[in-house]
């Protein structure tokens, strides 16, 4: 896919940027440059809004512009303007439906915060919300969309991992110290002194 010079690059990856081996070629490849969810977006108008105005626009106005030439009155070549603009329009909806998914691609290949990414793209028209009846017209082979559905699985992960290593350790409670037992106080037994028995005075015998 085409690499798009965009001025912003994104501080993130910069690790990434390392050569590696190419597994089919065995030549080594350069990672894409990193870009900002921004610049990402920006490229979308060359890619995709670009083709698609050409698209929808071209040739309504060449046949508008070939009647005017021809001298022909608005009356005579307007309908046919209007179905030439009709099929260009549905041309231009077919050519977004492919383009999109592989400039998605391309952007999630470059970019780190995809949710960013997507937020951008919404504002900007580029991308519709999910379930809209345009987001569903995306035409992108099963093998693209498995694609497209693993980089956002690791970029969510990498998310959660720098979000865990970035939030305060949560200091550990010191384990309670039990108080020492007071030593138990010496009872004093007291031996029970038994009393004789009085003894009674035998009477003298008579």
């Amino acid at each position: 896919m085409t690499n798009f010079d965009a001025s912003q690059t994104s501080s993130h990856g910069e690790g990434d940027q390392r050569e590696r081996l190419e597994p089919r070629t065995g030549e080594i490849a350069t990672p894409p440059v990193r870009l900002t969810p921004q610049a990402a977006v920006d490229a979308a108008a060359w890619y995709v809004s670009g083709p698609v105005l050409v698209i929808m626009l071209a040739p309504a106005l060449g046949a508008l512009a070939l009647g005017l030439a021809a001298g022909a009155p608005f009356s005579a070549f307007w309908p046919v303007a209007g179905m030439v603009l009709i099929v260009s329009w549905l041309l231009a909806w077919l050519a977004w439906s492919i383009l999109t998914p592989r400039w998605r691609l391309w952007a999630y290949e470059r970019v780190d915060d995809i949710d960013e990414l997507k937020r951008i793209a919404l504002a900007d028209r580029v991308l519709w919300p999910e379930g809209h009846i345009i987001h569903r017209s995306e035409l992108a082979p099963p093998v693209l969309r498995a694609k497209l559905a693993m980089i956002e699985a690791e970029r969510q992960a990498a998310a959660e991992m720098r979000a865990r290593a970035a939030a305060p350790a949560k200091a550990k409670p010191k384990p309670r110290t039990k108080a020492p037992a007071k030593p138990l106080a010496k009872t004093k037994t007291v031996a029970a002194k038994a009393t004789p028995k009085p003894v009674k005075p035998k009477s003298p015998a008579s």
